[in-house]
């Protein structure tokens, strides 16, 4: 089967953002005690779902813009034969990024009770620096 160039831009693309989340993954689990785990299993979810969106895009097969691991399995035609554990895999769903979000969700919700009406004398800052080494390009740093 002869792939068509665009199609296997594409294709290149889902499978460098999956490795990406694994790569991600791996390194995290590195800090050993001191690993946020639920981190490492928020990119093997994300990995898994690129993956499975890139295979769905090479079988022309439309996918939802869902995080959900179980539709995208469950749209995979019967005679492709992934070798995976499907609970395993469906079993990381519930790391997609509705679970990243969850403090925003908790937040609101007690706001929005009205239990806190005056916020506490608090003083509250922080800074954040990130550095981005481009391979061949440039570094840059951003403060916020």
């Amino acid at each position: 089967m002869t792939v068509p160039p665009e199609m296997l831009r594409v294709l290149r693309q889902w499978v460098e953002k999956a490795e990406h989340d694994l790569i991600n993954a791996e390194h995290t689990l590195k800090l050993k005690k001191n690993c946020p785990f639920d981190t490492v299993c928020f990119h093997a979810q994300q990995c898994a779902e690129k993956y499975l969106k890139a295979l769905l895009f090479f079988c022309s097969i439309e996918f939802p813009p869902k995080h959900n691991l179980r539709i995208l399995m469950q749209l995979i035609p019967a005679e492709v034969a992934l070798g995976l554990d499907s609970k395993a895999v469906i079993g990381l769903t519930r790391y997609a990024v509705d679970a990243r979000v969850m403090p925003h969700q908790l937040s609101i919700q007690l706001l929005e009770s009205g239990r806190y009406p005056n916020p506490p004398n608090v003083a509250f800052s922080f800074t954040f620096t990130a550095t981005f080494t481009f391979t061949g390009l440039k570094t840059c740093s951003l403060t916020f």
